[in-house]
């Protein structure tokens, strides 16, 4: 299992790298042009390009704080740890810079935690469907229903910035597991 929850870790982080490269080849007015998007669960009408990888960096954030309030033992990155996630969209004074710099962090950061994780601190029964961990209660659910989260999180949000990528010619097909899950 941790070779797997590496692997997927490794993905992540590669695929947001080229991600990245092909976010910076586009002109700064189509980054900030609200182009509609979903975060944290609600659809709405202002959403950038620079919106969505905020996103994807504070949720990420924010769902490795949760897994270390969980209990799952592994190297955290204690600057992140520290870091009020305060809203699940970058404020509009949060550079892309600064944007691209926190989700490295984060991904660099995930890393290293699946590569030291205590599996054994880490109860594989204690997972929930996502469809029933939603609501007011939805934090308290287990530790292995947040783990798969955070990487189903990152997954989901950068298929909606390929999509729009795509819409304006740039890039290609991230999704390539085999490629980007085994890169260094």
């Amino acid at each position: 299992m941790k070779e797997a929850l590496v692997a997927r870790a490794v993905y992540n982080r590669n695929s947001d790298i080229k991600l990245v490269e092909f976010i910076r080849t586009l002109p700064e007015d189509k980054i900030a042009k609200p182009r509609g998007g979903c975060i944290a669960g609600h659809v709405q009408a202002d959403i950038s390009l620079k919106d969505l990888l905020g996103h994807m960096a504070l949720g990420g954030v924010f769902l490795y704080q949760l897994l270390h309030s969980k209990g799952i033992q592994a190297d955290y990155d204690q600057a992140l740890l520290k870091m009020p996630v305060r809203s699940m969209r970058p404020s509009p004074t949060m550079s892309l810079d600064g944007i691209i710099d926190l989700l490295q962090s984060f991904d660099h950061a995930l890393v290293k935690f699946a590569e030291t994780i205590d599996l054994s601190s880490l109860d594989v029964t204690d997972f929930k469907p996502y469809n029933e961990a939603r609501g007011p209660g939805a934090l308290g659910y287990g530790a292995m229903t947040w783990l798969e989260h955070t990487y189903s999180h990152q997954i989901h949000h950068r298929g909606q910035i390929s999509q729009i990528l795509s819409e304006l010619g740039v890039g290609y097909d991230l999704s390539q597991f085999r490629i980007y899950a085994f890169e260094s």
